[in-house]
């Protein structure tokens, strides 16, 4: 494997050293056209021709900047070969035309970005037939439907993209781009909601954040009251993204395309590109560059340096179903800011901590409240919608805590509920095999520091969940109520797994801690209405974003119908005293408090918490790619 891959990213020319590296890890699996990438035999919910296209123009993302930023790139002019055949209808390795919600338009973005960065050396080095085959590519973009969400920057791009090289576009059908994607915003603190979805994630910082971004610097002078609204919202909400950044670089695991890697950083790349962050450019710089280095240290690369599918090594369980073998190469959008010069302060100005503040750890719109503690990040969070189609969105969305230093796992078997690991959720059973897990929830909200969520798994149970932050760890607190029987099983913290008996149970009446050489993960229970089994469940091999092999400890008891609370402690850290004492002093809150947060907690005005939103995206895409039902 390249040496480069290795080496810490830790300035200008080490990232610039990394990127080349990574992309001359997948030169070999250019087409003989160069116009398409194929890495493997694993699509998404789309045609190979699309995968491969897809391949192709995610790396541009790291590429073009590389080019601006005065690097050898020595495989540019097989770029520039790859864009004229890909765009040509006549050629063998033509990327196709582009319909509705087409996965094309997705890659377009980076065709129409490396134009609006690099004329020059992309337009500029086209001859007469492959721009008029480009623009005619191109043009397709600004008029097919598209998915009401972070896609439609796509299409702002290419209508730029297009006016760039003196090809007119309609005004009025970019306002009404503009229109859409404002309308998403939520909330004074700079978050938006990834259109109809109802989940405010990762795709608020590496997309609807990253491309506003560009718009700053592409169209800021002609549109600069749009670009003064972007800088500042981007302002405000770095302030409470740079909370789910621990010490170490890693960002919390949470939501979906959590394969695009270090992706997660890259609205850092954007805000210093654009001049953007409240923090210095060292401190910005700094949140990228840890965000790769923790990447780094771990196993993403399979073979010679590409990148896998997967979490912090190969795995493709964890991935959506639009995850494709070229998919992670998302990845390159962190590479932005190697497009600005060396003397500028984004790399002279020496590297630091961006501060964090207490207050910004509060945070109503994604309904979450961060900890931080021995290094590790901590979200509670209050459980977002999942759109059923993506697969794992339960784990990916309403787990009752999200660590960056314990990751999560997802559930490999619907059918095994005897087995099933659930950390840090709870999951019902009516039968001891199936088994439901909070997935949509009705109402959610923040109060007096604390969270309240209303959900109901499945028919005939309802839960109220009040979650209230410790000093090392949290209590969850359920009232449940039940029509029929039910068997119920929540777990703590994961912690890695590399052998067996590297784990070392601590079982005491009322809790369970499980040690490694570096972690402690561990729960108590403080009011339960039935006999309580502590047990440690090894979870599946290969189903835990970060860890090959995890093990979590549990809570299993089974109850009659009625109503009744079940509340215990929760906590894992790398100080095994702060656990101890965390545990120890954990009491139950009392029962009232469900009644008082269900009065008092309300999720932010304009969030929309109904199953129905996302159900009907997911329809009308579905009508578009499919057609009608028979």
């Amino acid at each position: 494997m390249d040496q480069e891959l290795k080496r810490p990213v830790r300035d200008r020319d080490s990232f610039a050293a990394y990127a080349l590296a990574l992309h001359r890890a997948i030169q070999p699996y250019y087409s003989k056209g160069r116009a398409r990438v194929r890495l493997g035999t694993f699509t998404g919910d789309f045609e190979p021709v699309a995968a491969e296209l897809e391949g192709f123009a995610r790396s541009l993302w790291g590429l073009a900047p590389l080019v601006k930023g005065g690097f050898s790139v020595p495989f540019w002019d097989d770029v520039l070969v790859g864009i004229a055949s890909g765009t040509d209808p006549a050629h063998p390795e033509y990327w196709g035309d582009i319909g509705d919600f087409d996965q094309r338009i997705v890659e377009s973005a980076a065709i129409s970005f490396t134009l609006l960065l690099v004329p020059d050396e992309s337009w500029g080095r086209l001859d007469v037939s492959a721009r008029a085959n480009l623009v005619r590519w191109l043009e397709q973009i600004v008029s097919v439907a598209t998915p009401p969400n972070n896609w439609r920057f796509f299409q702002v791009l290419a209508h730029l993209a297009l006016r760039s090289v003196g090809v007119a576009t309609r005004e009025d059908d970019l306002q009404a781009l503009f229109d859409f994607i404002e309308s998403c915003e939520i909330g004074p603190d700079g978050w938006s909601t990834d259109g109809k979805r109802p989940q405010a994630d990762h795709y608020v910082g590496f997309a609807m954040q990253f491309y506003a971004l560009l718009y700053v610097r592409f169209a800021g002078a002609t549109d600069p009251a749009r670009a003064a609204r972007f800088s500042e919202r981007a302002r405000r909400f770095a302030l409470q993204f740079r909370e789910w950044f621990a010490d170490d670089g890693a960002a919390i695991p949470y939501g979906r395309s959590l394969t695009y890697r270090f992706a997660h950083g890259a609205f850092w790349g954007a805000a210093g590109y654009a001049d953007a962050s409240p923090f210095t450019p060292g401190e910005t710089r700094e949140l990228l560059l840890g965000n790769v280095r923790w990447w780094q240290e771990t196993d993403m690369l399979d073979r010679d340096g590409v990148l896998s599918i997967g979490g912090a090594y190969a795995n493709p369980v964890v991935a959506e179903f639009y995850s494709s073998t070229q998919s992670p190469y998302w990845a390159f959008k962190a590479f932005l800011p190697l497009a600005l010069p060396a003397d500028h302060p984004f790399w002279t100005e020496p590297a630091r901590r961006a501060p964090t503040k207490a207050e910004h750890r509060i945070q109503p719109v994604p309904g979450m409240i961060l900890q931080r503690h021995a290094g590790d990040v901590v979200a509670l969070t209050a459980g977002q919608e999942a759109a059923d189609r993506m697969l794992h969105t339960a784990e990916k969305y309403g787990k009752f805590a999200y660590s960056s230093r314990y990751g999560f796992g997802v559930e490999r078997d619907g059918r095994n509920f005897a087995t099933g690991a659930f950390d840090n959720m709870l999951a019902v059973s009516r039968d001891n095999v199936h088994f439901a897990m909070r997935k949509h929830v009705e109402t959610f909200g923040i109060a007096e520091g604390m969270q309240y969520a209303l959900w109901r798994p499945c028919d005939g149970v309802t839960i109220e969940t009040v979650t209230i932050p410790t000093p090392a760890g949290h209590i969850r607190a359920h009232r449940i109520e039940t029509e029929n029987a039910l068997h119920l099983a929540e777990g703590g913290f994961s912690i890695r797994m590399r052998e067996r008996d590297a784990v070392r149970n601590d079982l005491r009446k009322t809790a369970l801690l499980l040690s490694s050489d570096e972690d402690t993960t561990a729960l108590r229970v403080l009011d339960a209405p039935a006999k309580v089994t502590l047990q440690r469940i090894v979870a599946s091999p290969g189903a835990h974003f970060y860890f090959p092999r995890s093990v979590v400890p549990q809570i299993r008891l089974d109850v009659p119908s009625g109503r009744f609370v079940l509340a215990s402690w929760f906590g894992a850290s790398t100080d095994r005293i702060a656990i101890e004492k965390d545990l120890a002093e954990a009491k139950a809150p009392g029962r009232g408090v469900f009644d008082h947060l269900s009065r008092i907690a309300r999720p932010p005005e304009g969030w929309s918490m109904t199953a129905g939103a996302a159900a009907a995206f997911l329809a009308e895409r579905d009508r578009a790619v499919n057609g009608p039902a028979a």
